[in-house]
């Protein structure tokens, strides 16, 4: 499938948005790109959707790119291989592949990443890897997988389909074990109430983040919260 443009004036002081869909970046995956209608260098966001790295697809996040896109960002939203078909390192592989995709754009200056859950894990893995990465927002990601193996029945089938049954090798697969100083900037954002993503996950990563709690909500956030923590997001973003 080709990538075709469409021009969409969206709101009056955003003016208008470029957006271009299914653009082939590594291999089959695919990303969507919303742009900004002016000029000049700007910089990106990576979104990273959730699924348990075994399902999911870029198509969530429409509106969230058009936020982003109206507070001047480029917007990226990728599809990755995914674990039904395809185990790990196969989806950091292809969210490294779509960060030196966007970097050869020239319209695009900083790059930041931003991912729910498993998307969220992929985030930190990348950004923890990639030197160059701006900053990441984490938006209640896996950082231990052996603990989250231990405190997550329903993920552990999950686990051990992406990861593999050696529970030696989930620790080389977990943000904690990147931990330093050299780590670009991390905002987290975590439910109390999570049970499929322990709150204890975003302790994991101690005082390399900044970390915003939302008591008593669960995995995913409600509505409300959930495009409030990406308007937060952006705000970081804008901040670094």
């Amino acid at each position: 499938m080709k990538a075709f443009l469409l021009i969409l004036a969206f709101s009056f002081s955003a003016g208008a948005v470029v957006i271009r869909k299914d653009i082939t970046y590594s291999g089959e995956q695919k990303l969507d790109m919303y742009s900004p209608d002016r000029p000049g260098k700007k910089s990106a966001i990576i979104f990273l959707h959730g699924g348990g790295w075994a399902y999911g697809s870029k198509d969530g996040f429409h509106e969230i790119l058009l936020a982003a896109v109206a507070k001047d960002f480029i917007s990226l939203a990728i599809n990755y291989r995914l674990s039904v078909n395809h185990p790990w390192p196969a989806q950091l592989e292809d969210v490294l592949a779509a960060i030196a995709w966007a970097r050869k754009d020239s319209s695009i200056g900083k790059i930041f990443l931003a991912g729910e859950s498993a998307g969220a894990h992929l985030a930190l893995m990348a950004g923890m890897q990639d030197e160059n990465i701006s900053g990441i927002l984490n938006l209640y990601g896996p950082t231990n997988l052996s603990l989250l193996y231990e405190t997550s029945p329903d993920l552990q089938d999950l686990i051990v389909l992406t990861f593999g049954k050696d529970s030696s090798k989930w620790n080389e697969a977990s943000p904690v074990k990147y931990l330093g100083e050299s780590l670009p900037p991390i905002l987290t954002i975590h439910g109390t109430a999570d049970t499929i993503v322990p709150y204890s996950q975003a302790l994991q990563l101690g005082s390399h983040h900044e970390l915003i709690t939302i008591t008593g909500e669960g995995h995913g956030l409600t509505p409300d919260s959930r495009r409030t923590a990406f308007e937060n997001g952006f705000q970081f973003f804008l901040n670094l």
